[in-house]
């Protein structure tokens, strides 16, 4: 299972990202595009980029990951190797969770298809309230 769903991921994708910041009363979007790459056997690096709106600010925006496959699902690690999430898998979803103090980030990522899927987060605390729904959609 981890090998396919490590090949499930490998590629390129579209990535069109919608967020709320509740806080400030402003909405979000991010479009551009992801790739996962394999590393080594069961290791994937994850790079994002896109055009980020929010609110009245425009900026170009990056992100990267390191996407571990385990025998229930995967890790996701930040570049530095600093743990940030572990997804069990429970058919075609799972819910993650990351405490960030003082700040709690809850996400779910759901596998609509090897062509698409969403990941979604809640992050509610002292100096966050946003919702973010992100959609990838395989290239080619």
């Amino acid at each position: 299972m981890q090998a396919g769903l490590s090949h499930v991921f490998q590629g390129e994708w579209r990535l069109i990202r919608r967020m709320r910041d509740r806080k400030r009363g402003e909405m979000g979007r991010l479009e551009g595009e992801a790739r996962f790459t394999l590393e080594a056997p069961g290791m994937l690096a994850f790079e994002e980029r896109g055009m980020l709106t929010l609110g009245s600010m425009r900026t170009e925006a990056r992100r990267a990951y390191r996407y571990d496959m385990t025998e229930t699902g995967f890790r996701v690690l930040f570049p530095d190797g600093r743990f940030f999430h572990e997804a069990r898998l429970e058919g075609t979803r799972a819910d993650v969770s990351h405490d960030c103090a003082p700040d709690l980030y809850r996400g779910r990522y759901r596998f609509v298809s090897p062509h698409r899927w969403w990941l979604s987060w809640r992050i509610t605390g002292p100096r966050k309230d946003l919702v973010i729904s992100s959609l990838f959609l395989r290239r080619g």
